[in-house]
């Protein structure tokens, strides 16, 4: 599961890093992502532009869009079976910009947040679905994603036994572009083959009012 995560580079960064060159609004940094909140994503239909969606993938055939709230990841293994993510998977993908997500390790009931970042590479990208559901009353579109996740690499297996799907940079393109079938999609959908890092950090990441360097200060 990934249920907070970071963001913490500058436009230029991210330019450089996945070729969008429009952003839909400023980009600053968030070191404490919750579910709900408009976070940068680069969309297949749009793949030049960072468009800013709602964090909680909302299907188009949705009565509410509270709903959101308990799509925030998607498990790579069912989403062709799942009515909510069937047809994203095939036609509604993007790409997540991250530097870092959180994950809480239970010892003996006692949960500690992890900070959990990529070794070699300070920004990358989680593998991403999107939808785009309007309310009937008032009329109103909200665009919003959900992040796909895999079991995890050996090296954080104990933290938890799930992690976001990261897409390698040469993944980038062709996740956006392809057409996707059941049995086309191993190359993509599988644990990726990076080695992350970790630490504890403070409990103040369980609120979603702190958003400074504070969150991922170790302890």
């Amino acid at each position: 599961m990934c249920g907070r995560y970071t963001l913490i580079a500058s436009e230029s960064e991210v330019i450089n890093a996945f070729g969008a060159t429009v952003f839909e609004e400023p980009l600053v940094p968030v070191y404490n992502a919750c579910p709900t909140a408009r976070m940068p994503v680069i969309a297949n239909f749009q793949p030049d532009v960072v468009h800013f969606f709602r964090w909680g993938l909302i299907p188009h055939w949705a009565k509410d869009r509270a709903i959101g709230a308990k799509m925030i990841n998607a498990r790579a293994e069912t989403l062709f079976a799942k009515p909510a993510f069937k047809f994203p998977i095939q036609h509604q993908r993007c790409i997540v910009p991250a530097t870092g997500y959180f994950e809480w390790y239970d010892f003996n009931g006692v949960k500690t947040p992890y900070y959990i970042t990529a070794k070699k590479n300070k920004l990358f990208a989680f593998a991403g679905l999107w939808a785009k559901w309007t309310s009937a009353t008032p009329p109103q579109t909200f665009y919003s994603f959900t992040i796909i996740t895999v079991p995890p690499v050996k090296s954080i297996a104990h933290l938890h036994n799930r992690m976001p799907l990261i897409l390698t940079p040469a993944q980038y393109e062709p996740w956006l572009s392809a057409v996707f079938k059941p049995d086309s999609l191993q190359t993509f959908l599988t644990t990726p083959d990076i080695e992350m890092e970790f630490y504890p950090v403070s409990n103040l990441v369980n609120h979603a009012a702190n958003n400074s360097p504070d969150v991922i200060v170790p302890i």
